[in-house]
């Protein structure tokens, strides 16, 4: 069962940070993509967003899993595991923020606001200091 729990959450690991750094590569195309070419560059967007988003997920009941699997609990952990978890809920909310505001702002017919841009580019990121604290968490 393990194997499967760490398998899934290193499939959805890779999913969730290719996802927002394609999505990045593509905010980047569709700034200078012709009028005809931004419907399918901004529908491959929410297609990628939806998936990191659920990814997240995944991440998140795997994560949980594998802490109760592993270690029965959550007891016994350093500073580096709760900065993880700490740095995990921020990314959380800020996808959870700019899927929020995308949606609002599709079903309004609207642009989307520009804090959804440096929401998008900071969710690669996170996710990389969340990958960092869990190296470090799980390795001393």
């Amino acid at each position: 069962m393990t194997v499967g729990l760490k398998f899934l959450h290193f499939v959805a690991l890779a999913l969730a940070l290719g996802g927002g750094v394609a999505n990045i590569m593509l905010g980047r195309q569709l700034a200078t993509a012709e009028a005809a070419a931004k419907p399918v560059v901004m529908t491959a967007q929410r297609m990628l967003a939806r998936i990191s988003a659920l990814s997240l997920l995944v991440l998140w009941i795997t994560g949980i899993a594998l802490v109760y699997a592993y270690y029965g609990g959550w007891g016994g952990f350093g500073t580096a595991f709760w900065a993880k978890i700490a740095v995990a809920v921020v990314l959380t909310v800020n996808m959870g923020v700019a899927q929020h505001l995308m949606s609002h702002a599709r079903k309004a017919g609207t642009p989307p606001p520009k804090a959804v841009k440096p929401m998008g580019m900071a969710g690669p990121v996170l996710l990389l200091v969340v990958t960092a604290l869990a190296t470090l968490a799980f390795t001393y």
